[in-house]
This record gives C-alpha cells, sequence and structure tokens, in this order.
C-alpha cells in the first residue's frame, strides 16, 4: 500500500508530490529492504527534485544515485536492476556504461 500510494504521487510529478513520494518509498523500503521496485521509485522521484529543485540538487542527486545502487543491487541480472544502473549511469553522463546497462536490460527482458 506505501508502495502503490508514492507511485501515484510520483506519476503526478510535481516536486511537492515528489518529496512526498520519497518518504513514502523510504518507509516500504524499510520495511521491506529488498523491496527493488521501492527503491527504483525512489530514485526516479529524487531525480524529479534534481531537475525541478535547484536548491536541493546535490542532496537529491546523491539520494537518486543510491538509490539506483540499491535498486540494481536488489534485483541484480534483471530487466530492472540494469535500467536502474543504466539511469544512475546516464545520470553521471557514463553514456558508454549507460548504454551497456540498457543493453543488458533488454537482453533480461527477452529472457523472462
Amino acid at each position: 500500500d506505501i508502495y502503490l500510494r508514492a507511485q501515484d504521487l510520483s506519476r503526478q510529478f510535481g516536486p511537492d508530490q515528489a518529496q512526498r513520494a520519497i518518504a513514502l518509498y523510504r518507509r516500504a523500503v524499510e520495511l521491506d529492504p529488498r523491496f527493488a521496485l521501492a527503491w527504483a521509485g525512489m530514485g526516479m522521484a529524487c531525480a524529479n527534485i534534481v531537475i525541478r529543485m535547484p536548491q536541493l540538487r546535490k542532496a537529491a542527486f546523491a539520494d537518486m544515485d543510491q538509490a539506483l545502487l540499491q535498486a540494481a543491487a536488489t534485483a541484480p541480472g534483471t530487466a530492472l536492476g540494469h535500467t536502474a544502473d543504466g539511469f544512475r549511469l546516464a545520470c553521471h553522463h557514463d553514456w558508454r556504461g549507460a548504454d551497456a546497462a540498457y543493453a543488458a536490460a533488454r537482453a533480461a527482458g527477452r529472457r523472462v
């Protein structure tokens, strides 16, 4: 339920909703630290803060980075894990690394 409420807020794409979503995602991963979808959602909500709230960019970027690393670590070898890693690498302008991660995500998706 917490994750679904966070997802609903994230889809609204406003900075206030993103901040509320992040708080809910944090609660979801406190309940289940291996919940890769919640880690990925938190990373994307943090990316929204990076884009829309420059005054919070540095902290939000670090939080985004950590959440996406956790998503990849909790879903290794899956399309979700590779996609989280690809997005994180793209945010660091590691285009080759991101391309490789996205290719791995596509390959993992075909194996399902």
